[in-house]
């Protein structure tokens, strides 16, 4: 290859790294409170300011679109700052380095071979700039990368020696380092799928003052996975976190709204490294709502030189104490709404995770479930479906056969994985899950069991399901029993009409209910 083909490979778009995205937006926040008093920038503002159209800016927040060097450095300059090195990258590490960890040899020497030819990249002239660059995919086989780098540099004859081996076979050396599918995503799983535009809407609002973002999903949706995705954003940001968890609290607090109160302001000042005194900071003759009020602005918020992302899992269960719920979620809803006119409370942005909407009667005014930016999480889709696929090195091209396994299971993110990571480790077929009932229980059953136990503890939900099942509609139910079956997974609406999620919940239902 000549050298000018080799430049003209090289040339590809480049991306914030986290530590060039902090300095950036750390120079934005400092220009606001000493120039705007505080008052944040529009991201048509901020395009103004920069000289770049707010789609610039958004592939900017994003770090996973390109740009060129160029437009980093005219931002940059916007705000008095020098485009440095550590500010930008042209690669993500983990597109050498591929789904398997125990490709450490191999992406040692991809990488060397990489570094050597790409020093003199680092700021390419604007003429020579390719506006759509080559990427690699997280996916891109083995052989496909030692052939795309090894013109950029020597490449070690050990990994030509292995790659012209019969006996080697990427499927089995990723199985070595997947582990059962099982909670969230790590921040730096392979196996995440973006929810897309859920991801970027969410890291373009959490820069807002006094934002509320709201996450809703069934269980084991992935809303969990979206949520540290968000914690991670604001944290590069420079933000405070405090993530607290409705069902890590003793059911004596919540029966006592009073003392969840108290709870709620322990539970953050625990987390962000101060003492909370009930006795210095607590006054019953104006009551524990305001009491917390005032404990988290003059005390807490008043305090901090950062946003605070307040983020509440599994607030879901606060619905099953009516008397908390009419307490502290308008509460909630009086903090954000103090944020439109208060500088202390902007620094207030709230994270809401929950799986269904509240299931008894509340004050449109006072509720926080119809304010901020709603994200609710669906099914995958046929595309999704396929690019994790191809992330657990499963290619399909069979869309028919694709297509009965959305019919069986729908496209319910944790079934998915389960599914991909037997036919990956297990050496299962997907014609045999799709078409043995005992496979489909051997790879389902933990997740089954888990859903009939549930049910078994709430009869009414039971019964209730049970003639969905028969009737094969909704016959109509109570919106309570609605929403509880909604959090459990077990019904989706289509067409205005509540229907079984998925065939697979039906026939093991079926079955096991002898219906």
């Amino acid at each position: 290859m000549t050298n000018s083909n080799m430049s003209t490979k090289r040339k590809r778009g480049v991306v914030l790294t986290d530590a060039g995205l902090k300095k950036l937006q750390r120079a934005i926040l400092e220009e606001e409170r000493r120039e705007r008093g505080g008052k944040r920038f529009t991201q048509a503002e901020l395009g103004e300011r920069m000289g770049v159209s707010t789609s610039t800016l958004s592939r900017l927040w994003s770090l996973s679109s390109r740009t060129d060097p160029r437009t980093l450095r005219i931002c940059f300059s916007a705000f008095d700052l020098s485009l440095c090195e550590e500010d930008y990258t042209l690669f993500d590490s983990n597109h050498i380095n591929c789904l398997d960890e125990s490709w450490e040899e191999d992406a040692d020497v991809l990488n060397r071979a990489f570094s050597k030819n790409v020093g003199d990249v680092d700021f390419l002239p604007e003429s020579e700039l390719i506006v759509e660059p080559q990427t690699l995919a997280v996916n891109t086989a083995r052989s496909q990368l030692i052939s795309r780098f090894a013109t950029m540099g020597e490449v070690s004859s050990e990994i030509a020696l292995m790659d012209r081996s019969p006996n080697y076979d990427n499927r089995s050396k990723l199985t070595k380092c997947l582990k059962y599918p099982s909670g969230p995503l790590p921040l730096d799983s392979k196996l995440y799928i973006p929810r897309l535009p859920l991801e970027e809407l969410a890291y373009q609002e959490i820069i807002q003052p006094g934002c509320v973002i709201r996450i809703q999903g069934g269980r084991e949706m992935g809303k969990t996975s979206l949520m540290l995705r968000i914690i991670d954003r604001a944290r590069v940001l420079g933000f405070k976190t405090v993530k607290l968890n409705i069902n890590q609290v003793d059911i004596n607090i919540l029966q006592k709204p009073q003392l969840f109160m108290q709870w709620l302001a322990a539970s953050i000042s625990r987390q962000l490294g101060t003492e909370f005194d009930a006795k210095q900071h607590w006054d019953e003759e104006i009551g524990s709502n305001l009491s917390c009020t005032l404990y988290l602005k003059e005390y807490l918020l008043a305090n901090l030189e950062t946003p605070l992302v307040l983020v509440l899992q599994e607030v879901q269960r606060i619905f099953e104490y009516p008397n908390l719920a009419k307490e502290l979620l308008p509460l909630l809803r009086s903090w954000h709404e103090e944020a439109q006119q208060d500088q202390v409370w902007q620094k207030l942005r709230f994270l809401i995770v929950y799986s269904t909407e509240s299931y008894f009667h509340f004050d449109v005014n006072q509720s926080p479930f119809n304010i901020g930016l709603p994200l609710k999480l669906s099914d995958f889709t046929y595309e999704q479906i396929i690019e994790l696929a191809k992330r657990y090195g499963i290619d399909w091209r069979d869309k028919d056969r694709v297509q009965e396994l959305i019919k069986l299971i729908g496209g319910h993110p944790a079934l998915i994985n389960l599914t991909l990571y037997y036919i990956c480790c297990q050496q299962f077929k997907l014609e045999n899950v799709l078409q043995t009932a005992s496979i489909q229980k051997n790879i389902y059953l933990q997740h089954l069991q888990r859903l009939l136990h549930k049910l078994q503890q709430n009869s009414q939900l039971l019964d209730v399901f049970k003639t969905m099942i028969m009737a094969k509609h909704d016959s109509h139910i109570d919106l309570s029993t609605t929403y509880k079956l909604e959090s459990m997974g077990l019904i989706r609406l289509q067409k205005q009409e509540w229907v079984i999620s998925c065939e697979l919940y039906r026939e093991f239902f079926r079955e096991y209910l002898m219906l």
